[in-house]
């Protein structure tokens, strides 16, 4: 039990019973915040808060230096040679080449047929009288020859009688015989040709006599390259070869900015306060005693 009385604004008379006697206390005004008193326990740690939101992502880094070129891996096998184009169309003509060398004469081609017989033409100047000769055919060994005999010899050339001979073969007696026309080596097939149309029918000439065979005509110019026909298939890739050495690291790209703070977890329970020798109190509300073996509230207005 105990009994409070006030003595002013801010002192206060308090007697309690100590069990055997009673103890008057003046309260005064309020003193000097004591020392703070020893540390309580440390209350029970709060529930961790929930994490925060991940930052965003920093700024990637610049690229590393390109690595050393590695090794080549070996070639693939070759893929399979597609279809071939098609023909492409003839290219126009080129410009007209320089004049090749005479080509070898060529054997004599099939006699054409006979055209149109031609107007007569005028009668022209009387030439000069020339020596003639007489084509008398293939060389006979049993046949007598006269001087300006022509004569094709077994080797297809032609030779021209110096003077009257027999059995003298015409390639080995040079003193009886003249090589008239050597035969010329046989040529380069050429391509076939695309064939004509067939003309009508000429009028049929007077037989002429049989000249003696030409020389064979300079070769044409070559014509020009037709265009690339259309570029084939392409074949099957071949596999792929071995991979090269990986390039050295990069550096470091710069570290992204921190992420939002979480939210702060709930606190903990607070941990028991210290004992203190020091009381405090006022004279219009309820206030506590602290004593050594315990705390004592008062009420305000006790008498």
């Amino acid at each position: 039990m105990f009994h409070l009385s006030f003595k002013g604004i801010y002192m206060a008379q308090l007697k309690y019973w100590n069990g055997s006697a009673w103890v008057t206390a003046v309260v005064g005004a309020q003193g000097f915040q004591g020392d703070q008193g020893p540390q309580g326990n440390q209350g029970t740690q709060g529930e961790t808060g929930s994490q925060g939101s991940q930052g965003n992502q920093g700024n990637q880094g610049y690229q590393g230096p390109q690595g050393s070129k590695g090794d080549q891996g070996n070639q693939g096998n070759q893929g399979s040679t597609g279809p071939q184009g098609y023909q492409g169309n003839q290219g126009n003509d080129g410009p007209q080449g320089f004049q090749g060398n005479d080509g070898a004469q060529g054997f004599q081609g099939d006699q054409g047929p006979q055209g149109f017989q031609g107007d007569q033409g005028p009668q022209g100047n009387q030439g000069y009288q020339g020596q003639g000769f007489t084509y008398q055919g293939n060389w006979d060994p049993g046949t007598t020859y006269n001087a300006y005999d022509v004569v094709t010899y077994s080797d297809g050339s032609t030779y021209i009688a110096s003077d009257t001979n027999k059995n003298k073969e015409p390639d080995t007696n040079s003193s009886d015989w003249t090589l008239f026309t050597s035969v010329g080596l046989q040529g380069t097939q050429g391509f076939q040709g695309d064939q004509g149309t067939q003309g009508n029918q000429g009028f049929q000439g007077d037989r002429g006599f049989q000249g003696f065979q030409g020389e064979k005509g300079y070769q044409g110019y070559q014509g020009s390259q037709g265009q690339d026909g259309t570029q084939g298939f392409q074949g099957d890739q071949g596999n792929q070869g071995f991979q090269g050495d990986q390039g050295p690291q990069g550096f470091q790209g710069d570290q992204g900015p921190q992420g939002f703070q979480g939210d702060q977890g709930p606190q903990g329970y607070q941990g028991y306060q210290g004992q203190s020798d020091k009381y405090a109190t006022t004279s219009s509300s309820d206030y506590t005693l602290a004593t050594g073996s315990g705390d004592i509230t008062v009420a305000a207005g006790l008498s």
